[in-house]
């Protein structure tokens, strides 16, 4: 489908290379990646779409909402080719491929060319949840940031730890899928709580690790099955940062690296291989051996005479940290450390189906924030159980019907 044989070529939101060739056509068509050919039907059209930028339907109408309402009311049909639609007799549009021209769903949540091997001509950051700086933080998970400078990959040290969520919240069969999100959402959250707090402790920088997320995200419905409708998405899936966490929270109160940063071809090699393997609960793998053990519920003192030894390490790979701190001997340190972290892990997500009346919409709202440093009982985390303090608000999020 050469753009050549066409008036304009447009992207689309259509997330599924399956269905693609076959149910499509009513996608909406994307105004992000587009290509146009000097015809007359593209050269009219440009101008009712000018026009009609000069007299949106509304105050919120963008390009997007207009070029989609000026088609919405002409016949579509397709011809021969799959990705080519006729308007009327007047004008052919070709949709982008969407495994070559994709939209942030299909390349950075579903990874559908990289499951195929194949390379995209451009992707468009969309599909995301936390404006410019959630686009920039998918381009450099995936690996495909260049504007960083050198010192980013070479200056600092770091801490990571393995994000495993426990077997019986993955393996409980009698959680509904939202459910099981919620809960395992709520342990990432206590693992990254405890995590900036060690980074805190001993002057780190957190290199956020990739996360399994259990229910996509999305501004329609995606309960009960926790997928976007007509998508190729299959759960559990790795998850953008921006689905669990709003980054513009993060942005100048912590100081934080990519899942993808060890792996980064710009690292520098000092890092690279200065890593130190500290165990809390479990291994990391079996395939590494500890440097060194960090028993559960620690204080702040504890970890620094702990992995004194190790501050020569750029980097320092903890097990599970979910109950890997307790709080600061000094009460004015965690109070100021709460304080924080009621902004940084803020973040209001919603994920609904219709109601079963067909009247509004039934919803489970998260992400709760974990409980402050005072109400941990620490001889609960000391005993493994990372949940100490949640309630059940903060465990299976607040239920609304709107």
């Amino acid at each position: 489908h050469p753009p050549a044989t066409t008036d304009f070529a447009v992207s689309t939101d259509c997330l599924s290379a399956r269905l693609e060739a076959h149910s499509c056509a009513a996608a909406a068509l994307n105004t992000g990646l587009m290509y146009f050919n000097p015809t007359r039907g593209s050269i009219d059209f440009l101008g009712k779409w000018r026009d009609g930028l000069r007299r949106p339907k509304d105050a919120y109408e963008n390009d997007q909402g207009v070029f989609n309402r000026l088609l919405s009311s002409a016949q579509r049909k397709r011809q021969r080719d799959a990705h080519v639609l006729q308007i009327h007799n007047s004008l052919t549009i070709g949709m982008l491929p969407l495994l070559y021209f994709c939209s942030g769903h299909v390349f950075f949540t579903q990874e559908l060319p990289q499951r195929q091997a194949i390379q995209p001509y451009v992707v468009h950051t969309t599909y995301q949840f936390s404006h410019s700086l959630g686009k920039r933080q998918r381009l450099r998970e995936a690996l495909v940031w260049s504007r960083d400078s050198d010192e980013y990959y070479t200056e600092g040290n770091f801490i990571t730890f393995d994000p495993t969520p426990p077997r019986e919240l993955v393996e409980n069969a009698l959680l509904t899928p939202i459910s099981r999100h919620m809960r395992i959402s709520a342990f990432y959250r206590v693992s990254v709580r405890n995590a900036l707090a060690i980074a805190q402790v001993l002057n780190r920088t957190l290199i956020v690790p990739k996360f399994q997320c259990y229910c996509d995200r999305w501004w329609g419905d995606v309960l009960p099955s926790c997928l976007i409708p007509d998508s190729d998405q299959s759960l559990p899936f790795t998850c953008p940062m921006d689905h669990l966490f709003f980054l513009p929270n993060w942005d100048g109160r912590v100081h934080w690296r990519e899942h993808a940063f060890l792996q980064n071809k710009r690292l520098s090699a000092d890092i690279r291989t200065s890593i130190a393997h500290v165990d809390v609960s479990r291994p990391i793998n079996n395939s590494h051996v500890s440097n060194a053990v960090l028993a559960p519920g620690p204080f702040d003192d504890t970890i620094q005479a702990t992995l004194s030894d190790f501050a020569n390490y750029r980097v320092l790979k903890l097990g599970s940290t979910a109950s890997a701190f307790c709080g600061f001997r000094r009460p004015e340190l965690n109070t100021a450390f709460d304080n924080l972290m009621d902004i940084v892990l803020k973040a209001e997500v919603w994920f609904c189906s219709r109601s079963a009346s067909g009247r509004g919409r039934d919803c489970t709202i998260g992400y709760g924030i974990p409980p402050r440093l005072e109400h941990v009982d620490c001889d609960q985390v000391a005993g493994g159980h990372w949940d100490s303090g949640l309630t059940q608000l903060q465990l299976e999020g607040q239920k609304k019907s709107v």
